[in-house]
């Protein structure tokens, strides 16, 4: 393993985000996906929620503004997760 760091305070940020219930699933996790800079979504299991992958763009680890607004817009809750080292596995090629 090894750790990779971008001279950014933080590589990522995971929004964990609970919905209004009866909200069509897949249309929400579009909506996210064409805010920048979300890189990826996944649909938790149990309890309906969401956990965003987010770059971090900035040095500062501001928030990225229109996803936080969007967010308090339809008045989810969220929560976060902040990352400071990715860990990848390296597998060896001949």
């Amino acid at each position: 393993m090894e750790s990779k760091g971008n001279g950014r305070s933080e590589l990522y940020k995971f929004y964990l985000v609970s919905p209004k219930s009866g909200m069509d699933a897949d249309a929400l996790a579009y909506k996210f996906l064409s805010i920048k800079p979300v890189e990826e979504v996944f649909l938790t299991d149990g309890d309906y929620g969401y956990v965003l992958k987010v770059r971090n763009t900035t040095k500062q680890g501001k928030e990225p503004k229109k996803l936080i607004s969007y967010i308090k817009k339809n008045g989810f809750s969220c929560s976060k997760a902040v990352s400071h080292y990715r860990y990848v596995n390296q597998q060896v090629t001949r």
